[in-house]
């Protein structure tokens, strides 16, 4: 099977995936030499009119709603003419911060347009990626042939539009999703000509399986992580130790910083642990008890064997490597697995208010794929004579605002009303975390107070005046 890569990035309305919409998408194939194989795809979606959009987005993004809106397809059929990319068989879908930002956007938007939200990650032997992390280690251990920017406090800086520019890439209209595509792959064919051993270690380690040899109980061997939610002293990398498997995420590793004193989690109880971790806000939390990273296998990981911290990468680094020896010895001799597993168990995510939110409260029933199927062929006319009836009560749900937001004249009267209600609770209300329209107007005419950029005032007035839009569909709807 020949493998490719499929280096994506998309521009959205906000940065939560479950009401946030992607307003611009780009993609490109190359082969894993890098080289670009086929068309470039770029694709708008049309915004919703009950969802509001984060004016900070929009002067992110740059693009109007109104643009999306005349240029850009329905969301269910930009989804799936993404999906089908994606799911070509030998893809490993690719990009810059993907994994935990565009990859929530592609889940999501697949989940309320009835695809089955995973498979395009695995079948077919397919696969995903990031390379965000891998600039992270080559800059920790293999740093040279590149050029690395800082931001103006010294922390180190892996922003795409940073880099590209300290390493003379062509980068001209960052935060246009081509662009950025672009910029993407010469940053990784950078790191490939420059430091290839670690371009295709990381590339060749990308699978759960693969991570599985450098994180796992059986042994306990400590391993080099680098990652974004590290200090930024150690250049975001750090010695890690794995405890224990995650009770409710199979996928899941609960791990140690070994630079991180383990006494808290030996000495303090499960209750007064799992207050520290779940319950209390981090203002409130003791300052002595530090918490476990919970490392995903199957999200490309950037790991090492710790072989290749050398005295020297330690100490530029600020790697106390005999500390992280001392606390490796206290953890393995405590065993804490069980009390681990304790203080774990049932903490994952409750259920949401929201069908759009509970994408990660459970797998689509099997039984449900033939209406997933039959809801995405289905005509206007198709929902007007006929009942799609799911044994997951998630998509039911979702089923509605599906037909609202695509095929609102298959809508009976009553329908309608129920319709009009959720629109105000959005729109007016601002329920669930969103902003109202007017929160959004006020918020709006502050940022133009701040201002002084043309364009950004020009984006701001464009925004108020999508609101308005949105305001006269609601009350036609009331109508």
């Amino acid at each position: 099977m020949n493998q490719s890569l499929f280096w994506h990035d998309y521009e959205t309305s906000g940065i939560n995936p479950s009401f946030d919409q992607p307003l611009q998408f780009a993609g490109i194939r190359t082969n894993e030499n890098l080289d670009i194989i086929g068309d470039p795809i770029v694709l708008f979606c049309k915004p919703h009119l009950d969802i509001i959009p984060s004016p900070q987005a929009c002067l992110v993004t740059g693009i109007s709603l109104q643009q999306a809106y005349l240029e850009g397809l329905k969301e269910p059929d930009f989804i799936s003419t993404i999906h089908a990319e994606m799911i070509k068989p030998g893809t490993c879908s690719v990009g810059y911060n993907s994994i935990k930002f565009d990859d929530e956007f592609t889940r999501f938007t697949l989940y309320r347009n009835f695809f089955d939200p995973y498979e395009r990650e695995w079948k077919n032997g397919n696969t995903r990626w990031d390379i965000l992390d891998m600039m992270r280690l080559a800059r920790a251990l293999r740093p040279e042939g590149i050029e690395w920017p800082n931001h103006v406090d010294g922390k180190p800086s892996f922003k795409l539009e940073d880099l590209t520019r300290a390493n003379g890439i062509d980068h001209s209209d960052a935060h246009d999703a081509l662009s950025d595509v672009y910029a993407t792959i010469s940053i990784a064919k950078l790191i490939k000509s420059k430091q290839p051993k670690l371009f295709d270690y990381l590339y060749n380690n990308r699978k759960k399986h693969e991570v599985e040899k450098i994180i796992n109980t059986n042994d306990k061997r400590p391993f080099f992580y680098v990652s974004g939610i590290l200090s930024s002293d150690n250049m975001y990398g750090t010695v890690m130790l794995p405890l224990a498997k995650h009770p409710e995420n199979k996928n899941a590793m609960i791990c140690w910083n070994l630079m991180k004193d383990p006494s808290c989690l030996i000495n303090n109880s499960v209750e007064t642990l799992q207050e520290n971790f779940f319950n209390l806000h981090v203002s409130e939390r003791s300052s002595d008890i530090f918490t476990p990273l919970i490392i995903s296998l199957n999200k490309a990981p950037a790991v090492t064997p710790i072989n290749l911290i050398t005295p020297e990468i330690a100490q530029k680094l600020a790697l106390d490597m005999e500390i992280c020896r001392f606390n490796m010895e206290k953890l393995i001799q405590s065993d804490i697995s069980e009390k681990l597993r304790q203080i774990y168990q049932s903490q994952t995510a409750q259920s949401t208010k929201s069908a759009e939110s509970a994408l990660y409260s459970g797998f689509i029933p099997k039984e449900d794929i033939k209406t997933l199927e039959s809801v995405r062929s289905a005509s206007m006319e198709d929902f007007s004579n006929n009942s799609y009836i799911f044994n997951d009560n998630r998509m039911n749900e979702l089923l509605f605002l599906y037909r609202g937001r695509n095929y609102p004249e298959s809508f009976s009267q009553d329908e309608r009303k129920i319709w009009t209600e959720i629109c105000r609770d959005r729109l007016v209300n601002g329920i669930d975390g969103r902003k109202s329209i007017n929160k959004t107007r006020d918020e709006i005419t502050c940022l133009k107070r701040s201002l002084k950029s043309e364009k950004a005032i020009t984006i701001l007035n464009q925004l108020m005046e999508w609101l308005s839009v949105i305001e006269r569909d609601f009350h036609t709807n009331l109508e």
